[in-house]
Order: structure tokens, then C-alpha cells, then sequence
């Protein structure tokens, strides 16, 4: 019988000092746009060559369909066997797991007064020989005053003071950290996924329980010489939801800010992420690429995407904000989408302008005044 010759776009290869390895019983890559770091599983039964020289601590380099997924490290390996069978499983993460569990140690400032986010974050993650990147409009607006707290780990500490700023933390596929402002997602196009041709299985979830009908946030700042008096003392912003009844959310500000610019930017991160929860597709396709079978290229954490489906109904741009690759003798060679208005993101969409009922970027909400309490 002539052996059955593997689909290039349905192999999964992991390199390790030189070796690689692909014959996988099951495969698992998780990205995801807003989260430290990414993840995989992968599990592989006894043969030669075989995966249990890769161990804990090593360096990995991670493909699908020929196309970089994942540079990062085995952190887990896990052996299994009886009589029968012999079976290893490996897990692991990106390179940026180990500045985002990590501690800021001295040389590295725990004081940033007068520095701009990027300088900031240039400076924190030096130590660790990752760069970080950029996309869409990161505010230049400096910190006036700024302290590392108390056992804050990089992460921590970067995502604290990135929600001043109404920054998106994420991380990408090289294990570099990346920081999204406004209009850095959605900037691969939008392919369209449509209901009875490329949409295997979806699910979709319509909330409002995380809706408010008003943000606020009140913070006062450190008075100085010429800084000082009501403006620092009674800074405040408001902004509008969508529900229904009365409904505030009165955020408390981590950091002493400077000026009602910075409370409103707060401000503004809190609305985005309450308003952004209204609606979320879990959509599952064949194959790991935007176009597979027939080839393209892998399915990217904050691209757009078109969902057509009569059956939710929907028919509105999504950002993809987790891509999870799956592949095992069960189920074939998947990927499975979680996506959300574009706007949590950090990107948008003219498509959803036009349509009614799709979720639309909170700083286009009519300036009316807010639901008033009950007398």
C-alpha cells in the first residue's frame, strides 16, 4: 500500500538545539492578543526518533504549515506508560513568560518620572534581551510621577500603568512583548467566515451583564509649586454606557494621575472593555490557515474578520482576539477563533458603522447625559 504522503499545511515542527521533531499524536498552540504570553501542548508516543530527549529549559522553535508559531521554551514534560504504551507529553510557553513572571530588579529604575510609556517600557525590559514592540497610536504623553510598587513583576506593573494610557498588553509570536494603541489591530484585512461553507461549528454569546450606564473615575494628584488647589484636587471623568437603567461603575485610579487628560484616558480604558463584552463568536474552521485546504497563511491574533451567519444572526467585522491550533486523530487539523469587537482590540471597522446592531467603538456613543437615579 503506498503510505500517504502528509498535507505540508497540516505539519506541526518543533526545533530544539537543532533537532526537530513532527510526528505528533496531538497538537495544541494558543495565542492569544491580550495576554503575556503563548502556550503550547503537544503529545507523542514511543517511536525512534522520539521527543524525550527535549527537556524542561530548553529553547523551541514552533511551526505550523511551515509558518513561524511560537519561539519559546519547554517548561513541562510530562511520561506516561504501562505494558503497552509509552507516551510523552510536552508543554510549554513564549519567550516572554520569563519577564512576565519576573521581578524588577535593580539596575533597572524603579523610578520613571517625566518618562513616556515606551521609554518605560524599553528600560524594564532590557534585563531581559526582548524588544518591545508597537502598533497603532501609543500615547507620547509623559508620566509625571511614577513608582514601581512593592513586589510588582513586569507584567504587573506594565499592564498597570498601560491602562493609563488606554494600551492594549499583549504579546506576539517571536515572544516579544507588544503594547496596541488605537488602530493597531485589524490591520490584516478581513477575510469572511460564513455559515454553511467555512464555519465548521460556532458559538456565539450576546451579554449585556457587564454593561454600565455611566464610567467614572475622580483621582487627585501630588501638589506641587504651580500645581496645586481644586484642579489637582477634584479631577474627574465621565462617560456613557449602553444600559439601560441606571447603572454606574465608579473605578477606583491605581496611580495618582497628573490632569484630567490622564483620569479621562483611565476612564475610557474601563468603558472599552465593559462595552466590548456585549458579544463574543467562538468560531471553529478546518485547517490552520485563513484559506486552507488549498494553502495562505496562518489565522492572526487581532486581524478582522467577517462573520455571516443567519442562524445567531450576524453579519459584523470581529477582531480575533485568541487563535487556538489543534490537531489530533479524532477531530483532524483545526483552529478555533475567539472573536470580539474590534474595538477591544485597539482597531475598527467602517463595515460595523453601517450596521445596525453591531457593537460600535465606545467614542462614537452620542454625548446625551447619562441615566439619572430614581427619585
Amino acid at each position: 500500500m503506498q503510505q500517504k504522503i502528509p498535507n505540508p499545511d497540516e505539519i506541526c515542527k518543533m526545533s530544539v538545539a537543532g533537532s526537530d521533531f513532527q510526528d505528533w499524536k496531538s497538537v495544541r498552540v494558543e495565542h492569544h492578543w491580550a495576554e503575556a504570553w503563548a502556550f503550547f501542548r503537544f503529545t507523542a508516543v514511543e517511536r525512534q526518533p522520539n521527543p524525550q530527549q527535549f527537556v524542561p529549559g530548553q529553547d523551541c522553535n514552533i511551526t505550523l504549515g511551515g509558518e513561524a508559531a511560537l519561539t519559546g521554551v519547554i517548561t513541562v514534560r510530562q511520561v506516561a506508560y504501562d505494558a503497552n504504551s509509552h507516551q510523552v507529553q510536552l508543554q510549554g510557553k513564549s519567550k516572554s513568560w520569563y519577564p512576565s513572571k519576573s521581578s524588577i530588579i535593580k539596575p533597572t529604575p524603579t523610578k520613571f518620572d517625566g518618562m513616556t510609556f515606551q521609554d518605560i517600557a524599553s528600560q524594564v525590559c532590557k534585563p531581559f534581551g526582548i524588544q518591545p514592540t508597537y502598533k497603532g497610536d501609543i500615547s507620547s504623553k509623559p508620566f509625571k510621577k511614577l513608582r514601581v510598587e512593592p513586589g510588582e513583576n513586569v507584567w504587573m506593573f506594565l499592564e498597570r500603568i498601560a491602562r493609563m494610557r488606554r494600551i492594549v498588553c499583549g504579546s506576539d509570536q517571536k515572544g516579544n512583548f507588544q503594547f496596541i494603541g488605537k488602530g493597531g489591530a485589524g490591520q490584516g484585512g478581513s477575510t469572511t467566515l460564513e455559515e454553511g461553507k467555512n464555519i465548521l461549528r460556532m458559538q456565539c454569546i450576546f451579554s449585556v451583564e457587564n454593561t454600565q450606564s455611566e464610567y467614572i473615575m475622580n483621582s487627585q494628584s501630588a501638589g506641587t509649586d504651580g500645581h496645586s488647589g481644586p484642579p489637582i484636587a477634584q479631577q474627574k471623568s465621565s462617560m456613557k454606557g449602553t444600559a439601560k437603567a441606571y447603572s454606574p461603575l465608579k473605578t477606583p485610579n491605581e496611580h495618582n494621575v497628573w490632569d484630567e487628560d490622564e483620569v479621562q484616558l483611565r476612564t475610557q480604558h474601563e468603558q472599552f472593555w465593559h462595552e466590548g463584552d456585549v458579544l463574543q463568536a467562538v468560531v471553529t474552521l478546518q485547517g490552520w490557515k485563513t484559506n486552507s485546504p488549498q494553502g495562505g497563511s496562518l489565522w492572526r491574533v487581532g486581524d478582522n474578520v467577517h462573520i455571516k451567519s443567519p442562524m445567531c444572526p450576524l453579519d459584523v467585522e470581529l477582531g480575533i482576539l485568541s487563535a487556538i491550533f489543534t490537531q489530533d486523530n479524532d477531530t483532524g487539523t483545526l483552529t478555533t477563533l475567539i472573536c470580539v469587537p474590534p474595538f477591544l482590540l485597539g482597531g475598527e471597522s467602517e463595515f460595523n458603522m453601517s450596521q445596525s446592531g453591531a457593537p460600535q467603538d465606545p467614542s462614537s456613543y452620542a454625548n446625551d447625559q447619562a441615566i439619572q437615579p430614581s427619585q
